[in-house]
Parts: C-alpha cells; structure tokens; sequence
C-alpha cells in the first residue's frame, strides 16, 4: 500500500494532488509505503481501495475530485462481510481481498 486515507476530507485533498504528480505529499493517516520512502523514491498509486462501509456519495466525491488524473485508475470497493469472513479488518486479511478485487477489476 503506497498511500493510506483514513479521512473523506484527507482522501479529498490528497488523492488528486499525489495523482497529479505532487510526490511531496505525505498521508495524513501516517500509513502507507510513501511515508517511509524519500519524496524522489515515492510512487503514485495505481489503483484506488475503499473499505465496504464507505458510502456510495464518498466514493463519487473523490472520483470527481480526481478527475482526468484517474483515468486508467483501478477503483475497488472490499465489501465488509469479505472482511469479517476472512478474519476481520487486519493488513493479513485484508490483503488478499485487494488482490482478488484488483485482479476482478474493480468497480
């Protein structure tokens, strides 16, 4: 995970400005690879993950506040009841969902 939002408000800003390019920025949340990794070895995301309980008006939110910058983005919903099933909301769970909603393609 190169970038973590754990705010609607966070995911706002910070997703269109690291899409365009701006490498300076750092998570909010403090998690995600970018936040150990010098800013001239940061990498921009290549697909979009968001949690089952995000509601749909999020979702649209930031896709228009990314515009033009996510084409050819994968976006990818993990439904919660994935989640619960495969043990609960923990990176060693999570994980392999977002594998399988990436290579399914996503939304």
């Amino acid at each position: 995970m190169v970038h973590l939002c754990t705010e609607l408000s966070s995911a706002l800003t910070e997703i269109p400005a690291i899409l365009k390019g701006d490498l300076s920025i750092t998570p909010a949340s403090g998690a995600g690879s970018n936040v150990t990794r010098p800013e001239n070895e940061r990498r921009k995301p290549k697909a979009v993950v968001f949690g089952g309980g995000i509601p749909d008006e999020e979702v649209r939110q930031v896709k228009e506040a990314v515009g033009e910058y996510g084409v050819g983005m994968v976006w990818c919903r993990i439904k919660p009841e994935d989640t619960k099933a495969a043990g609960g909301p923990s990176p060693e769970a999570i994980a392999p969902l977002v594998k399988k909603a990436l290579r399914e393609g996503g939304l």
